[in-house]
């Protein structure tokens, strides 16, 4: 692009100022890359496998599984935060989101609640034939 038409962009000289203050002060991370991902993969990553340890009956309509990490170390999470249940039903591979019940200072489980819903797909699964041992994978 020549001068005279970047000169004509509202908002290019201040643009160009910031970016010119930020290669003189700045610090240039690229050499971090690797770590930082790597660091980002411990707290989020991609997928979980998880085994499920207890199913505790609520109510008649309302059950809670109780999953804990089918190897290493469940990744913290914030109230409010919820995982995906990947599963596989008769042959068909599907995924329901489902909000932690657990406290988030608990750290060796996730609980997840689950309500019996009428013709639920995968909640029926779920609650009906998912056993203690079996192992699911999440995001």
């Amino acid at each position: 692009m020549r001068k005279s038409e970047r000169e004509r962009i509202e908002g290019y000289q201040e643009i160009a100022r910031e970016i010119e203050i930020c290669r003189k002060y700045g610090i240039d991370y690229n050499s971090q890359r690797g770590k930082w991902m790597a660091a980002v993969e411990r707290l989020h990553p991609r997928r979980l496998k998880l085994r499920v340890s207890e199913i505790i009956p609520e109510t008649a309509a309302i059950t809670t599984l109780r999953l804990v990490p089918a190897q290493g170390y469940l990744p913290p999470f914030q109230a409010g935060q919820y995982i995906n249940l990947l599963v596989e039903i008769d042959g068909i591979r599907t995924g329901r989101p489902y909000s932690i019940s657990s406290p988030p200072n608990q750290m060796a489980y996730y609980d997840i609640t689950i309500r019996r819903i009428p013709e639920g797909f995968v909640s029926d699964y779920l609650l009906d034939r998912v056993q203690v041992g079996d192992i699911l994978e999440s995001t």
